[in-house]
């Protein structure tokens, strides 16, 4: 699983990448097999302003998996990335069950 982080309007420092590559490897490292990339985008949405706009969107491309996008926002950064986090973990889930329900069609009743 290669992560790719990239950052706009936001302060991209190491501890930054770190944090959201660990807590990828929590979220999502047990489909390590299928996950082929992630792409992480942060940006600050507003700017200076305030808010709640630091925004967190992860591309996830694997096998079987197709790409699936997930974003969160809130006002802390760290919050945006655990949700997001926790977002894909749900989506990535829902998509492996759906393609394997596909197969399950296919194959023949035990005898």
């Amino acid at each position: 699983m290669r992560i790719q982080v990239r950052t706009s309007q936001v302060a991209g420092s190491q501890w930054l990448r770190n944090y959201i590559e660990r807590r990828l490897g929590f979220a999502l490292g047990r489909f390590a097999n299928v996950i082929r990339r992630v792409v992480v985008r942060v940006r600050d949405v507003n700017g200076p302003k305030g808010g709640h706009d630091k925004e967190c969107r992860l591309v996830v491309t694997g096998a079987g998996l197709g790409s699936l996008v997930v974003s969160a926002v809130d006002a802390d950064l760290g919050q945006a990335v655990d949700r997001a986090s926790e977002a894909m973990d749900r989506a990535v889930t829902r998509s492996l069950k759906r393609s394997l329900q596909g197969r399950r069609q296919w194959l023949p009743e035990p005898a």
